[in-house]
């Protein structure tokens, strides 16, 4: 069953902050940051909703996070690999670049 998602959540988590993007439908970019303490982790639950998908790069507190927000919310999150992430992009780069070369070459 394929979902539909309304809005794309990223976190960027520190020691005691965490920085947050939400992006709509529509593409438009809400900043967003508080502490990463309980206080401010209750807050962004209370922010998501339903439909949100949130990524969290991969550290011990993204774990915890994670737990919290399928018990607490109704939104999908999923625990990323920033190597991964990094790998993906490269190659898809590395493949738009030979694209454009090959068509530059074949005009």
């Amino acid at each position: 069953m394929e979902k539909n998602f309304k809005r794309a959540v990223g976190i960027d988590l520190g020691k005691r902050t965490m920085e947050v993007r939400f992006i709509d439908e529509n593409e438009m970019i809400q900043a967003w940051n508080a502490q990463t303490d309980s206080v401010g982790r209750e807050k962004l639950y209370a922010k998501l909703k339903e439909g949100d998908l949130v990524g969290i790069e991969v550290c011990s507190l993204a774990f915890i996070i994670a737990k919290e927000i399928k018990e607490k919310t109704k939104a999908d999150v999923v625990v990323l690999n920033a190597l991964e992430i990094s790998h993906n992009i490269c190659k898809h780069q590395e493949d738009r670049f030979r694209r454009c070369a090959k068509d530059s070459a074949a005009s």
